[in-house]
């Protein structure tokens, strides 16, 4: 889909993070390090743990 010049464009909206279980965060970061962060399943992952992150950044000093 091209978008043409003073047209909107459809922007997915916002999704909801969650905490991770300490199982579920062990295996991102497993993804993460072994994978090409070229692939999906990589950039997924690191996005995932991003907003996770962030989430966790709210109410704390930021550390993971």
């Amino acid at each position: 889909m091209n978008a043409v010049e003073g047209e909107a464009v459809p922007v997915a909206e916002p999704g909801r993070a969650r905490r991770l279980t300490e199982d579920e965060g062990r295996r991102l970061q497993q993804i993460v390090r072994r994978g090409k962060r070229e692939s999906f399943r990589g950039r997924r992952a690191m996005m995932i743990m991003v907003a996770v992150s962030a989430l966790r950044g709210r109410g704390s000093s930021g550390s993971f």
